[in-house]
């Protein structure tokens, strides 16, 4: 949903985040995530998910090494 109905660089947002994987995917896809979670421990583990994929996606791959 989020490849077909929105383009990199736009704003996803998610009115009920949970754990985080809406907005992890928009990053994955090269777009900004936006949630809301009330739940704080749900909250967190979006935080950690949300970081832990702009750690991976900031990371070189073999093919950037190559060219």
């Amino acid at each position: 949903v989020i490849r077909l109905w929105s383009n990199p660089g736009e704003l996803v947002f998610t009115p009920f985040a949970g754990i985080g994987s809406e907005v992890v995917t928009a990053i994955r896809l090269g777009r900004r995530g936006l949630g809301i979670e009330l739940k704080p421990s749900y909250w967190r583990t979006a935080v950690a998910n949300c970081r832990d994929v702009e750690y991976e996606t900031s990371l070189p791959s073999l093919f950037d090494v190559v060219s």
